[in-house]
């Protein structure tokens, strides 16, 4: 595997985690927010 190929996989590489990273931050407050109404309440 060439470098160019290498610059590719590791740049999908990190489009995969950041969409892992977004949805557990969304998971996150969603979570904040549930506990926030459920306090309120």
């Amino acid at each position: 595997m060439n470098d160019h190929q290498l610059i590719h996989q590791s740049f999908f590489e990190c489009l995969i985690v950041n969409k892992e990273y977004t949805k557990m931050m969304e998971i996150l407050k969603g979570l904040r927010a549930h506990l926030m109404f459920t306090k309120n309440v």
